[in-house]
Parts: C-alpha cells; sequence; structure tokens
C-alpha cells in the first residue's frame, strides 16, 4: 500500500476513489480513476498524470481496488509498466474472492509516510497512536515494510512533523469526512507538493490488531468505549 485515496470503507479494506461530491476543496486530492477499460486509463494517464509528473517521480500507483498490506501494488515509472500491471491485474483472484474486475491507477504521492489512528466522540477527536512507515523497494516489490514506527508528537523539534501530522487530521481530515464517532486510522503524506501535507486512506475500523496479541493489548482499545454513541453501549439494569 504506497497511498491510497480516501475511502469510507467500513470494516473492509475496499480501496474506492474519493467520491466527486465528497467535499474537500481545501484537501489535495490525488487524480486516479478507477476502471477495467485499458483505454480508458491511458487517456486518463495522458490527461492528468503526465502533464504534471515531477522530476525523478513514478508516475503512477497502481493496484487492485480491493486488497490488503501492500498485495499487488505496483508503482510504475512509464506507460507500457502501467499497462503490464492493469493487465496482470484485471481478473487476478481479488482479495476476498471472485476476481478484478477493475484496477485502482492513482498518482504517485511523495513524502514521508504516517498514519495516525483516532477515536472521536461526537465530533472530539483524539489520536491514540502515531505511527511512522517505512517502506522500501527489495526483491523486486516496490513497497515492503521494513517497520511501523511508534511517535511521539512532544513539544521539542524532534516531534514539530508528527505535530503537523496530527493537526491536518484532527482539523482538516476527519471533520471533512464528517466524522463524528468511533475509530479511524488514517494515512498522510508529509513534506510532499511544496512541502505540505497529502491525504490518502481513511479506515472506519480498529487498525493493526495483530499488536493485540503481540503486546497483549492495542493503544486504541482502552478509548473505544468513549468512542461509540449512546445506542451502542450497553444498557443499565
Amino acid at each position: 500500500m504506497v497511498f491510497l485515496p480516501f475511502s469510507l470503507s467500513h470494516q473492509t479494506p475496499t480501496l474506492t476513489p474519493i467520491p466527486p461530491f465528497l467535499p474537500l476543496p481545501h484537501l489535495y486530492q490525488p487524480s486516479q480513476i478507477l476502471t477495467g477499460n485499458w483505454e480508458e486509463a491511458e487517456a486518463f494517464i495522458s490527461t492528468h498524470l503526465l502533464p504534471s509528473l515531477p522530476p525523478s517521480s513514478p508516475l503512477a500507483v497502481v493496484k487492485p481496488a480491493r486488497g490488503a498490506a501492500s498485495g499487488d501494488v505496483h508503482v510504475c515509472p512509464s506507460l507500457p509498466e502501467i499497462k503490464s500491471a492493469f493487465e496482470s491485474i484485471k481478473n487476478a483472484p481479488k482479495y476476498g474472492g471472485g476476481v478484478n474486475k477493475e484496477v485502482l491507477i492513482q498518482e504517485y504521492l511523495v513524502g514521508e509516510e504516517y498514519a495516525i489512528d483516532t477515536v472521536s466522540q461526537n465530533g472530539v477527536h483524539k489520536v491514540t497512536a502515531i505511527w511512522k512507515y517505512d517502506k522500501r523497494a527489495v526483491n523486486g516489490a516496490p513497497c515492503v515494510y521494513f517497520a511501523t514506527i511508534l511517535k511521539g508528537a512532544g513539544e521539542d523539534e524532534e516531534g514539530r512533523e508528527e505535530r503537523r501530522v496530527c493537526e491536518y487530521v484532527l482539523k482538516e481530515v476527519l471533520p471533512a469526512l464528517g466524522v463524528e464517532w468511533g475509530p479511524t486510522h488514517t494515512e498522510v503524506r508529509e513534506g510532499g507538493r511544496e512541502g505540505g501535507r497529502e491525504g490518502g486512506e481513511d479506515n472506519f475500523s480498529m487498525p493493526s490488531i495483530i499488536l493485540t496479541y503481540i503486546c497483549g493489548t492495542h493503544p486504541s482499545l482502552p478509548s473505544l468505549p468513549l468512542s461509540l454513541p449512546p445506542s451502542f453501549l450497553p444498557c443499565p439494569r
């Protein structure tokens, strides 16, 4: 998973493009298309990606519309490689069953990659964990996890970048998406276009549940009951 468009997926790893009606005019939205037609994809690339391609940057990320853990994600520097990735994904087995009828092609975003876990109660958002991803190309795969580092956002110089990312998620992304209740896992690129922040995936679910097995708990679990609407809480007897 190099970087994904905002999605409103509930408990499913479906990577849907941002709906055109979603009111996010002040947030940078990567150019992207979900299609099963190569001619349509090629026209999109020629019109939206090639003219704005930064120097020495990959041209696009190509991936299934549903997946997990960077499976079958391709970082492509040229149109022929995009076509090859498109053809390898379409009609291939889909994560969760069936086959891929469509392929997601997205502008490649640059910058350090963070994931911010939050819980929200009636529109009040709190950060429960800050993760910094260390992904690199190895063994022919473009984005392999070398580490997922738990970071702090203190007042010192070291935590300045993390504070900017948290403020972006709390003050811009979550309000724009209309999040009021529950846990979210938001992935952000820091230091991309003109040093700003670029939004990526937003999953309305409890992330990294494997931490429960490794550490015996999860950073977000203690705050989860506070983030549920009253109708979800047990009724007093």
